[in-house]
């Protein structure tokens, strides 16, 4: 499987890098990035041949790819993802599908236009602990569901995890093209609410309609801090409660439970980058409270290996830009119900 890597920053170097050199099949054939020095460190440490400049010209060599991931700032997704997909090669890029809904609009309709596929990284819906959740749900192990709550203060994300390697991972604003220059914004505090819940909280939100669904709207939403909305799902409301604390000392604080008329299920996540371990999973009932038993598995490299899979086998992954359009929509559902 022969994979095009845009973007050679941290996350790149972290997680998906790690990931992919994991998978037996694939053959990583080039990298564009704008940081030719930073390129060059990655391609030397991991013996990649081509060094590119930018997504466009990696796509103009769509001969060599069987796909590409895309690991860069979410305001430049949709210049960077469209030339893959007008080229036909199909694309894992990272969450949030875009920094705007117009662009994730765009990608969106790329996609439906070229008939070429975009895979966004939820890497939670592969969380082992979540897709059993799902199932014990759709099993109706709960009974109905009453209510639901998601809060995520974040904390210590990276729990050492940068300490793992060794090459530059940061790009200077300098060097960033034109193209790439920020459009008129609205106000400051409207725009920084709207700017975490697509960059930080998104994942949350798409952690709820992956596991009760799309809701029917937004009844309260506050600015905070801390920041709340309270989410219409007819028979039942779904809380989520949302906020910032320290990302060098404070522990890492995520999580969902959902209650149903016989019983509840709770996740707590592990911190996003303290690879294989799982987050946990308890199952309450009238007969008592059993955490249940998952696997260890690495959520970024089972979320990789599920998207080469349906590129080998011409599937249309899930999450696709579809529901990462979504997403941001219902970002500025919550955002316009604070004002």
């Amino acid at each position: 499987m022969r994979v095009g890597l845009v973007g050679a920053g941290g996350m790149t170097q972290i997680t998906h890098l790690p990931s992919l050199l994991q998978i037996a099949d694939v053959e990583l054939v080039a990298v564009a990035e704008l940081d030719r020095p930073r390129a060059e460190a990655l391609a030397a440490a991991y013996g990649i041949p081509r060094i590119l400049g930018s997504a466009e010209e990696l796509a103009e060599h769509a001969e060599l790819l069987d796909c590409a991931v895309v690991v860069t700032l979410k305001e430049h997704h949709a210049a960077t993802v469209i030339p893959f997909l007008e080229a036909g090669v199909p694309v894992f890029t990272e969450k949030p599908l875009a920094g705007s809904r117009a662009d994730a609009e765009r990608i969106h309709a790329a996609s439906i236009s070229t008939g070429t596929p975009v895979m966004v990284g939820y890497m939670r819906q592969f969380d082992p602990a979540v897709q059993l959740a799902k199932e014990l749900l759709a099993k109706g192990s709960i009974g109905d569901i009453r209510f639901a709550q998601f809060r995520d203060f974040g904390g210590n994300w990276q729990m050492g995890a940068a300490a793992l390697h060794s090459l530059p991972i940061d790009l200077q604003p300098a060097k960033l093209p034109a193209a790439f220059t920020a459009s008129p914004s609205p106000p400051e505090s409207i725009e920084r609410a709207l700017t975490e819940w697509i960059e930080v909280w998104v994942h949350d939100l798409n952690l709820m309609r992956h596991l009760l669904g799309d809701p029917a709207g937004v009844r309260y939403a506050s600015l905070g801090p801390p920041r709340l909305a309270i989410l219409d799902y007819g028979v039942h409301e779904t809380v989520l409660e949302v906020g910032s604390l320290s990302y060098t000392n404070a522990p890492w604080d995520q999580a969902a439970t959902i209650y149903g008329t016989a019983g509840r299920i709770e996740i707590v996540h592990a911190p996003p980058l303290l690879f294989r371990q799982p987050s946990t999973l308890t199952l309450q009932t009238p007969t008592g409270s059993t955490r249940l038993d998952v696997p260890a598995r690495e959520s970024f490299t089972e979320e990789i290996r599920y998207f080469l899979r349906c590129v080998r086998q011409g599937i249309t992954p899930a999450p696709d830009a579809a529901e990462g359009v979504a997403d941001i929509a219902l970002c500025e559902q919550i955002v316009a119900a604070a004002k």
